[in-house]
């Protein structure tokens, strides 16, 4: 698959029992790694320009990973990620009575809970929904 500009590829990795299986890569740079080391990941640019199953891949300031590609799904969101967290914001203003709600959920640092939602190409009110149910309990 050809790196598209504004698409997000979600790529998954070959499990050996790493700690990260799935690198989110937007412009050839990682945004998201999942489940876990997005601490070590995130911001890292690979050398290709597309991406299929069974490629090795390869970043622009290191070696080779040792673990292949072994899917490859592009999601085409509607919105940027920062657009869509103002709609959030927007729509949270309601029921939680602030102001760039998601900032002090955590958008945007270490461990955030939004890009997931955004990923999952959840629209805007069914990731508020989701945040404020988990709030309640």
């Amino acid at each position: 698959m050809t790196i598209s500009e504004g698409t997000i590829y979600k790529i998954d990795l070959e499990d050996k029992g790493q700690d990260f299986t799935t690198f989110y890569v937007e412009n050839g740079v990682i945004i998201h790694v999942e489940p876990f080391q997005g601490w070590v990941w995130r911001g890292k640019q690979f050398t290709q320009t597309s991406f299929a199953a069974g490629d090795p891949l390869i970043f622009k300031d290191g070696p080779r990973l040792n673990y292949h590609v072994a899917a490859v799904k592009a999601i085409r969101p509607i919105f940027s990620y920062e657009f869509w967290l103002k709609k959030v914001d927007h729509l949270a203003r309601g029921p939680a009575g602030v102001d760039n709600f998601t900032d002090t959920t955590g958008a945007k640092k270490r461990g955030d809970p939004w890009i997931q939602m955004y990923l999952a190409e959840m629209t805007p009110a069914q990731a508020l929904d989701m945040e404020l149910a988990a709030e309640a309990v």
